[in-house]
């Protein structure tokens, strides 16, 4: 089939390009590079602009921000193809520093609801708390989720991080985002658990250029990211807090920041739809989920990170992470086949 995919997002972008590839399909992926927040006049000005080129394709994906998808659920009457919604980053996500439109509206939101019945639409959330979040807006979708693979057909390596660092594979990589610097400095407490540590303090080069550390030590903030199954198919360790460990050291960091709380406290995406009040939702989290554990390592205190990565067989824990990788790339390939066959090609 001919698919177009539209998106926002490097990473989805990686990721269909290998899917519809190996499944034999031809790709067009297209950045969308009018904003996030896709009010009805930008999404009909965005239809009139393209519809011809969007109306050539059997399938167009929507990724990163469902709201690009109102470009067509608008225009349906018009759209001839099969539109394949794949929510990534909550199915009403906005940009609330640029948003004059008042995005998202209550159009939109019925514009979904509706949307759901119809027989050349499917929305697909890639983890279980897009399924949650949209039902608390009373748009049910189905459960049925993919997750992102994590591969790609380009593999160069993009190499960022100076190659002057001390042996990559005896250390272990920070990420550089708040929950691992500024809500605990995890450079500096890996220093005095005598972990030897390294965090680069720019963007590094992707995948590649962190997959000869011996592993990552990290705090999650959020219920997916790309870099979490690009990692894991790298197969690099991760070593990352339990739940109960990382609600103790939030609990005790938020009450001790008192006034300073949003500057340095435990940050988490949706946080106070979800986690502050419902601790244990914190298990549909790909972190935390029961089909990724095996191959994640948990702490349940510092002194139990030091323990942890001492008698941890990285050989045998890469060869685990492997096979997860080879499991987790054949089961998708397979969900997205299923996909694509119940949509007929136009015939034009």
């Amino acid at each position: 089939m001919k698919i177009l995919h539209l998106t926002h997002h490097s990473g989805c972008l990686a990721d269909i390009e290998y899917i519809t590839t190996k499944l034999g399909h031809n790709i067009t992926s297209v950045y969308y590079d009018k904003g996030y927040n896709i009010s009805h006049d930008l999404a009909n000005s965005s239809w009139q602009e393209k519809k011809d080129i969007y109306n050539s394709y059997d399938v167009v994906i929507t990724s990163d921000t469902a709201p690009l998808s109102r470009i067509f659920l608008q225009n349906m009457d018009e759209f001839k193809g099969f539109l394949i919604v794949w929510i990534c980053n909550r199915f009403d996500f906005c940009d609330k520093k640029n948003n004059s439109v008042g995005f998202p509206d209550k159009d939109y939101y019925s514009l979904l609801r509706k949307s759901l019945s119809h027989p050349r639409v499917k929305i697909i959330p890639n983890t279980e708390f897009d399924c949650y979040h949209t039902r608390r807006k009373n748009i049910n979708v189905e459960n049925f989720i993919i997750k992102p693979i994590g591969k790609k057909l380009d593999n160069s390596i993009n190499y960022v991080i100076p190659k002057s660092i001390p042996e990559k594979k005896e250390l272990f990589f920070i990420k550089n985002y708040h929950n691992d610097t500024i809500f605990v400095d995890l450079e500096a407490k890996c220093k005095k658990l005598g972990i030897p540590a390294y965090r680069f303090k720019n963007r590094h080069g992707g995948t590649s250029d962190i997959a000869d550390f011996k592993g990552i030590i990290h705090i999650p903030y959020a219920w997916s990211t790309w870099l979490f199954f690009e990692n894991l198919q790298a197969g690099i360790p991760y070593f990352i807090p339990s739940r109960k460990f990382l609600l103790r050291i939030s609990i005790i960091q938020n009450i001790l920041l008192l006034g300073k709380i949003f500057k340095k406290n435990f940050w988490f995406q949706n946080y106070y739809d979800s986690i502050l009040f419902n601790w244990d939702r914190l298990k549909i989290a790909e972190w935390y989920c029961a089909e990724n554990s095996d191959v994640l390592v948990y702490f349940d205190s510092w002194n139990d990170l030091v323990e942890k990565i001492n008698n941890t067989d990285f050989r045998a824990q890469r060869e685990k992470i492997k096979a997860w990788g080879e499991k987790h790339t054949t089961n998708t390939l397979q969900q997205w086949e299923n996909v694509f066959d119940g949509i007929s090609p136009l015939s034009n």
